[in-house]
């Protein structure tokens, strides 16, 4: 069962919400293997990424035996899913093949989330007190952040060069430029935020949050 209050703008090409364990991905694109997919991920006894139609029907299992995975992010050039999970961040084709571990050493327990950067060929994620840059195939990981709150979600404008996520026991949204110079605080007063993403069409900060 998922709880929460939903402010949702749909305009975006692919976007990503996540609830606690549970990460929703739509993908309304020609690349995505010729149809249109609704990815997350689910933890506790699961420990899978599942996958369904876009409307809802034949959910499968998709990726099996993973290790409370959280966070999802998509990259339909490459056709590559990639997922936090504890202690690394996975990866695997689209269809689910050739799972790897794409960057290693992460702490456990983080469930942080994923975010790409296809123009620059960078991935960032969050886990426990840090965010994190290495580029798109894994290599050169390096810490933006560090002693940060919990941070929970991870959104990217490349437009005008901010990352933003949520901290301090999820009651703010922070904003970075993208080396993570000159941090604000850009919302507050948030009730134990969990997902972020970005409505760029329409200037939009889009929140999940429990309460």
């Amino acid at each position: 069962m998922v709880y929460g209050k939903h402010i949702f703008f749909a305009k975006w090409r692919f976007t990503a919400i996540a609830v606690g364990f549970l990460t929703l991905v739509y993908v309304a694109s020609v690349h995505a293997q010729g149809s249109e997919y609704i990815y997350w991920t689910e933890a506790g006894a699961s420990n899978k990424i599942r996958r369904a139609n876009l409307d809802g029907t034949n959910p499968v299992d998709h990726v099996t035996g993973l290790n409370s995975p959280w966070g999802i992010a998509l990259d339909l050039i490459n056709s590559h899913l990639y997922w936090g999970e504890d202690s690394k961040i996975g990866r695997a084709n689209l269809d689910g093949t050739n799972r790897v571990d794409h960057v290693t050493g992460i702490s456990a327990n983080a469930h942080g989330d994923v975010a790409l950067d296809q123009v620059n060929g960078f991935i960032y994620f969050s886990e426990s007190n840090k965010i994190h840059r290495a580029n798109l195939n894994g290599t050169n990981p390096v810490m933006l952040v560090n002693w940060i709150n919990s941070p929970q979600g991870i959104a990217l404008d490349l437009t005008n060069n901010h990352m933003f996520w949520i901290e301090a026991g999820r009651t703010k949204i922070l904003r970075a430029n993208l080396d993570a110079s000159s941090t604000v605080d850009h919302i507050t007063g948030v009730t134990d935020g969990r997902g972020l993403a970005l409505d760029l069409t329409n200037n939009q900060c889009v929140l999940d949050r429990i309460g």
